[in-house]
């Protein structure tokens, strides 16, 4: 095997782990290489194929003086691969651009694909029908699309927007899910919020987390503050403390502790009631 095909059988090994550790190493060493002159960069251009033309134009932007990194644009379908510095800003338009990569400031990623296996800080956003799948989310970044921030996690104050965006993810903090199913199969912790018609839906609430939508919390389990509102708030959900649900069939089939509360049309069907539960 030669070492272009050993190059291109290691990227594929990084892809398919989902290692953003190694990927950025990698292009850390490529680019170490080329700086000392042991790796010709034309020779990398030469290879036939699409992820190693993206860690090229990572490869050239890390070459670059501070005064034109403000200008590049990562608009190739896989530029920015493995970036390890983090891009402070200016929008980037390639259709998977940016995996691996960190991503901060005011940066936007707009793509298909874009930012993938990426960490997003700041105020950075991924814009696209898949954008930042199972990326991470920190500060007030954001994922916007129709499945963006698929598998992902949230952290501080980020958010997911979209029809099924933050499906599958995992939310902490403050972070928020916003979308028709937003939060599905998603878990929730802290002050985290979900938001649309199927907000919750098979979620875990704990802390202060809140659902709102027309079947929000649907067989969700909610502790301490949590709250369910919607149609069908807290359908078979577990609440605990001071949890509230309030909806047309608010509490369906719930169990409550302490003080929780259930309000709504059918509020506390079927649910257990302990301490100062009300409904």
């Amino acid at each position: 095997m030669s070492k272009e095909e050993k190059l291109v059988d290691l990227v594929a090994k990084i892809e398919w782990k989902r290692n953003r550790y190694r990927a950025r190493h990698l292009v850390r060493v490529l680019e170490k290489a080329v700086r000392e002159g042991r790796l010709d960069i034309n020779s990398l251009k030469t290879i036939k194929n699409e992820k190693i033309r993206g860690i090229t134009d990572t490869i050239e932007y890390l070459l670059l003086d501070e005064k034109s990194k403000a200008s590049y644009r990562f608009d190739g379908k896989y530029s920015g691969w493995g970036l390890y510095e983090t891009l402070k800003g200016g929008v980037h338009n390639g259709k998977c651009a940016l995996w691996f990569a960190k991503i901060g400031g005011n940066a936007v990623v707009n793509g298909r694909h874009a930012g993938k296996f990426a960490e997003f800080h700041d105020t950075s956003k991924a814009n696209g029908r898949f954008a930042g799948e199972e990326a991470y989310f920190y500060d007030d970044s954001e994922a916007s699309g129709n499945y963006a921030g698929l598998v992902a996690c949230f952290y501080d104050r980020s958010k997911a927007s979209g029809r099924k965006a933050g499906h599958y993810a995992i939310f902490y903090d403050k972070s928020e899910a916003s979308g028709k199913k937003a939060g599905h199969y998603a878990w929730f912790y802290n002050e985290s919020k979900a938001s649309g018609p199927c907000s919750g839906y098979y979620a875990h609430f704990y802390d202060r987390s809140e659902a709102s939508g027309r079947k929000a919390g649907k067989f969700a389990g909610f502790c301490d503050k949590s709250k369910a509102s919607g149609l069908c708030s807290g359908h078979f959900a577990y609440f605990h403390d001071s949890s509230e649900a309030s909806g047309d069939r608010a509490g369906y089939r719930a169990i409550f502790y302490d003080s929780s509360k259930a309000s709504g049309k059918n509020a506390g069907y079927k649910a257990e009631f302990l301490g100062k539960n009300h409904f």
